[in-house]
């Protein structure tokens, strides 16, 4: 570029002051402070450098980002246009409301901060926005910087300033799972911006302003990208992908543009891209490649892993790792130990506490937790903690949530709850815990006061005016009784899991219906039905609203007598026969069974049959609902176990031969026996008196049971032979026969013995 040019462009632009002589004049001392021991020491210092930076607004009258970008990417052969990152188009510079070109935010704000406020830093920070062709910007939509394979379409550039007319674009799929690849000679620019957003924002607050700021991460995992679209600002986000942008980034070097725009955010951001002005940093921040030497040391393994059950989680904590690098940590489940454990953290936890709601109640599990650096180096895993999740009980009550009204046209007025229920319920010591879905956290408590009165049928309501009801994307509140139980968490526009209060880790119900900023005055959410418990009625869409009254379309009746539930059962070795058909209902009938049998298998018959895996006590539950939605449940442990076979019996026929020695074996597979057994012996033979019959044990004893005897002239031996037991009872046991004279002749036909 000639100089001629460089001068007419700085006589253009207003309120810079930029050297003539080179772009991007790095301030005296502005990196003072960095420090390139390391690359969490050089990360940590390039964010303290960087950090809280003067936010100027999205859209203003006053001096905007359209301000701002103008003069960044001001196109340096004409003053008068602005050159765009992408189609590499020149355009009069318009401001805001033009038909050619918008704003781009390479690192999209649907990942992470898609709300703009005046405390949302990322949403207008200048150093990730360009100037960008509207199509263009539309088609990159949020999708992540990737190389595109032959399936993705092109989109061209023109050619301005010596540069694009050949090299394009191209883009494919949509969303997390689509891929933009930027044209060649700007892959650096988005590849630059991203890796300053990500030292940026670490978290933490803006230290002026005290407002929080989101922990921008970059990665080439696709599912966390995802999981940072959740329409709401969040406190973790990802981008990537990483790996393409190293590359992109290596392959090209910054560049005059670059180096304009970098002095034009400085000029009014008061902080710059380090990237920009040190390229030779990436290396070092984003693949750990310090003084040319990669880190390849691991973090030592965390130390102290505890777990401890909670209703309806498990919460771990440990001791905190002391290395410099220490990025956070992994924490891993199994459900047995030792066996093979699964990552539960989506992103590295920074935090020495995790709380694990995807658990079952009453089930052991099994936790280890490692180290990880920001090199990636993970250390070995912790030692093992075990623990199990109690179970989450949300108590039946008198009393329930029945009415509510938070969001209207124009200004939110008549916010309230209704509580209904049984005639002379006191509320005293009740409260409604409200909370933000957007965390889970509470942002206020009401302390409820008042006795219900009979409106109804014995069922009445109070109403409890409160102001500041938030206006959902979820919200929600518990109802808590006296003694500190959760009695309802109820949400509008979703659910969540609470995050602290009473009801903490318990997710909540979406009653379904909700209101809007053009839900007309006078209106709310409410039941309707006929009943005398909660479950009984439904949620209707905004009616005519009724505060401490019976609501419209609401009738209460006699309560439900809860049906009962009971069974018996019978098992043989690991096959039980269960039956409920004791189970009663004083005012109907019982309509649905349901067994669970401890071992994640099911039933829904009245007399079912269920076979155990494995010997051992299991506590299982039958729970019975009534046709009028009433539910009982009733809870046995049940022991099952194999019986050993006691009876052991050799049938096979054997010849007795004259002079001979006749041997027949019974296999015997038992652990314990009684002091005796009985031995049983079927012979058939001509003369017995010449027959000596004994029977040697697994471990050789010997037990005579028939003596030669020439006096004895019968025929035949069908005997039984009780035998002391010495302990040695599994194995081979034999039954030894010899025939002593000769000229007669049998038969062994079967021989048993019964431990």
């Amino acid at each position: 570029m000639k100089f001629t040019q460089i001068n007419h462009i700085l006589g253009s632009v207003t309120g810079l002051l930029l050297s003539t002589s080179a772009f991007a004049t790095i301030p005296t001392n502005y990196y003072e402070t960095v420090d390139t021991s390391s690359a969490t020491a050089l990360r940590n210092s390039l964010h303290a450098i960087i950090d809280d930076h003067t936010r100027f607004p999205y859209t203003s009258s006053q001096t905007d980002t359209w301000d701002i970008l103008e003069t960044a990417d001001q196109d340096p052969s004409n003053a008068s246009n602005v050159i765009t990152i992408y189609r590499n188009a020149s355009y009069l510079k318009e401001h805001g409301g033009n038909s050619f070109y918008n704003r781009e935010h390479t690192w999209p704000k649907s990942y992470g901060f898609p709300d703009d406020n005046s405390s949302n830093s990322p949403y207008t920070d200048a150093h990730h926005l360009f100037i960008a062709d509207s199509g263009y910007n539309s088609s990159r939509s949020n999708k992540p910087y990737a190389n595109c394979d032959s399936n993705c379409d092109e989109k061209v550039t023109k050619s301005n300033n010596d540069r694009g007319g050949i090299n394009s674009n191209w883009t494919g799929g949509s969303y997390s799972t689509g891929s933009w690849e930027t044209w060649d000679a700007r892959k650096g620019d988005v590849a630059r911006a991203l890796m300053y957003m990500a030292i940026r924002y670490e978290g933490g607050v803006h230290n002026e302003t005290g407002a929080s700021e989101p922990d921008l991460i970059l990665t080439d995992d696709r599912n966390l990208i995802s999981a940072s679209n959740t329409g709401s600002n969040e406190s973790i986000a990802y981008m990537g992908l990483k790996s393409t942008l190293i590359q992109w980034h290596k392959g090209d070097p910054v560049d005059d543009f670059e180096k304009r725009h970098t002095d034009a955010v400085y000029a009014h951001q008061g902080n710059r891209n380090p990237f920009v002005d040190h390229p030779e940093y990436v290396a070092c921040v984003f693949e750990s490649i310090c003084d040319g030497e990669a880190d390849v040391i691991a973090p030592n393994a965390p130390s102290n892993l505890n777990g401890i059950g909670n209703p309806g989680k498990i919460t771990l904590n440990w001791h905190a790792n002391s290395e410099a690098d220490l990025n956070g940590y992994n924490v891993y489940r199994s459900d047995e130990s030792g066996g093979t454990f699964d990552k539960l953290n989506a992103s590295v936890m920074r935090q020495l506490e995790f709380k694990d709601v995807t658990v079952e109640p009453l089930k052991e599990y099994y936790y280890v937790i490692s180290a990880i650096d920001f090199s990636g180096n993970e250390s070995d895993v912790s030692n093992e903690a075990t623990a199990a999740a109690s179970e989450v009980i949300i108590k039946s009550s008198d009393a329930w949530i029945n009415e509510f009204h938070y969001d209207n046209s124009s200004t939110d007025v008549n916010e309230f709850i209704e509580i209904a229920g049984k005639e002379n319920t006191d509320l005293s010591g009740w409260s409604l815990e409200l909370y933000n879905g957007n965390g889970g956290a509470i942002y206020k408590t009401v302390p409820l006061s008042g006795v219900i009165s009979n409106q109804d049928n014995d069922f009445g309501t109070v109403i409890f005016l409160i102001s500041g009801i938030q206006n959902g994307g979820p919200d929600g509140f518990a109802l808590i009784n006296p003694a500190n139980e959760t009695v309802q968490f109820l949400s509008y526009e979703g659910s969540f899991i609470a995050k602290g209060g009473t009801a903490d880790g318990v997710e909540s119900i979406d009653i379904g219906v909700s209101e809007t900023s053009s839900t007309a005055v006078g209106t709310s959410l409410q039941l309707s039905g006929n009943g005398a418990s909660y479950s009984e009625f439904t949620w209707l869409s905004s009616s005519a609203e009724t505060p401490g009254a019976v609501n419209t379309s609401q009738t209460f009746s006699s309560p439900n007598q809860l049906p009962e539930a009971n069974f018996t059962y019978i098992c043989t070795d690991l096959t039980c026969q269960f039956n409920a058909s004791n189970s009663s209902d004083t005012d109907g009938e019982i309509t649905q069974y349901l067994w669970q049998f401890g071992e994640q298998h099911n039933g829904i018959n009245p007399i079912e049959s269920h076979t155990f895996t494995d010997e051992g006590i299991y506590s299982v539950t039958l729970t019975v609902t009534d046709n009028n939605g009433g539910t009982s449940t009733v809870k046995q442990d049940v022991s099952v176990s194999i019986e050993e076979q006691s009876f052991f019996e050799n049938t096979t026929v054997m010849p007795i031969l004259d002079k001979k020695r006749t041997v027949s074996k019974i296999n015997v597979q038992r652990s314990f026996s009684d002091e005796t057994a009985t031995v049983n012996v079927d012979i058939t033979h001509s003369y017995r008196g010449d027959l000596k019959i004994k029977l040697k044990s697994p471990k050789g004893t010997i037990y005579k049971l028939k003596s030669k005897d020439k006096n004895d002239d019968k025929e035949d031996v069908q005997e039984s032979y009780i035998i002391d037991i010495h302990g040695d009872i599994s194995g081979k046991w034999k039954l030894i026969i010899k025939d002593k004279v000769k000229k007669d002749e049998g038969q062994l036909n079967s021989w048993s013995i019964q431990f």
